[in-house]
């Protein structure tokens, strides 16, 4: 009698529990993926929105990078040039990537330098000019091409309502009541309302009203007269730098070398972080509340 073994690879495992997804998957955006790249893998996280998934990028910093410019990170990334990434302090935008170097890592040249990029930092794409910190913002357009900004440092005041008037005389004024910060612009002589100065400091004499502590607000934007502009309004909103908020995670490993791949996405279960393709830290996991991170 013959005896015959076979060793089969075991499945990796990426989801201990599946709770929740998505009932015939969704389209995947290839154009933000690498050039040749054949699979998007199962524990791949996604944004979805309006049925189409879009891949949320992340790299794993290794040992010895040159300087904090030139950062070496695991092979299996997806970031290209022209993208923009941050540590969790600085935002920086990828102007090269050598692949070459080494069969080990890539070398991102980045256009500014980072805080963090120590073995096993973790990078996240971030949008292009955004700025890392939590702080909440209105930005109201009053004109073509003309904005104020409203800046809390906090980021308390998020859901409050920015609105931008004409004053019926050349006197700026602002005011807040209820859930409304009102800024009434000088009608007529455009330097009483420079938003760097003279709105910020009206703003900032409200002082600590209704529970909101205005005193170190900060106002940018365009000086204008109030018989200039259109009256408008916006809402404090959080700062959200990152490219694509995940929502969910890919299911099964998917072909991308044809046109118009769907994938199967889960919204809510158990995963192990050890399995996945690409690196989470605490920031992203935190963006995942309705998943689990085992080991």
């Amino acid at each position: 009698m013959q005896i015959t073994s076979e060793t089969i690879a075991r499945r990796k495992v990426i989801f201990d529990s599946i709770i929740e997804d998505i009932p015939g998957g969704v389209g995947l955006d290839k154009s933000r993926l690498t050039t040749g790249l054949e699979q998007v893998e199962a524990g791949t996280l996604v944004n979805v929105a309006n049925r189409v998934a879009e891949v949320v990028k992340t790299a794993i910093c290794v040992a010895n990078s040159a300087d904090a410019t030139h950062i070496r990170v695991a092979k299996n990334h997806l970031f290209k040039v022209g993208e923009s990434l941050t540590d969790g302090f600085a935002v920086a935008a990828i102007s090269a990537i050598d692949t070459t170097t080494s069969t080990d890592y890539d070398i991102l040249t980045l256009g500014a330098s980072l805080v963090s990029y120590a073995a096993n930092a973790v990078l996240i794409e971030v949008n292009t000019g955004a700025a890392m910190g939590v702080y909440a913002s209105a930005t109201v357009t009053i004109a073509t091409g003309k904005t104020i900004t409203v800046n809390d440092q906090s980021g308390r005041a998020a859901g409050i309502i920015v609105s931008i008037s004409a004053a019926g005389d050349d006197n700026l004024a602002v005011t807040f009541s209820g859930n409304t910060l009102s800024i009434a612009l000088a009608n007529t002589t455009a330097t009483k309302n420079t938003p760097s100065v003279e709105i910020q400091t009206a703003i900032r004499a409200l002082g600590n009203t209704l529970g909101i502590d205005f005193e170190a607000w900060t106002c940018t934007g365009d000086e204008l007269a109030g018989s200039a502009i259109t009256p408008a309004s916006g809402t404090m909103a959080l700062n959200q730098p990152y490219k694509y908020l995940p929502t969910g995670i890919v299911r099964e490993t998917v072909n991308v070398e044809y046109d118009n791949p769907d994938v199967a996405v889960v919204l809510k279960g158990a995963v192990r972080q050890s399995a996945l393709p690409y690196a989470v830290n605490a920031a992203v996991k935190a963006l995942l509340p309705n998943f689990t991170f085992n080991a």
